[in-house]
Parts: C-alpha cells; sequence; structure tokens
C-alpha cells in the first residue's frame, strides 16, 4: 500500500513541472502507473516467498 501513497504524495504537489500536469487523462494515467507497480511489487514478493 505504501507504492500508491508515495506516487500520489509525489506527483500531487502543487508545481508546474510536474509531468501531465496538463493532460487531461492525467490522473487515470497515474492510477494505472500506481496499481501496475503495486501489481509488480506484489508479483515479485510471492516469487521469491517473502509474501
Amino acid at each position: 500500500m505504501t507504492v500508491p501513497t508515495i506516487i500520489g504524495g509525489l506527483l500531487g504537489m502543487n508545481t508546474a513541472n510536474l509531468p501531465f500536469a496538463n493532460h487531461p487523462f492525467a490522473f487515470w494515467y497515474l492510477i494505472l502507473i500506481s496499481f501496475g507497480l503495486s501489481f509488480l511489487i506484489i508479483y515479485l514478493l510471492k516469487k521469491n516467498d517473502y509474501l
């Protein structure tokens, strides 16, 4: 659960130079990236018997 929190915290800051800052689908891209990274980490943890 920390991966989506970190991504949201870093990209939720009010600065003008963030990627996707003016893109209309920026929210959905960030949600997909968060889910993708979360599932990748879960997969790697289960593969190496850490979870």
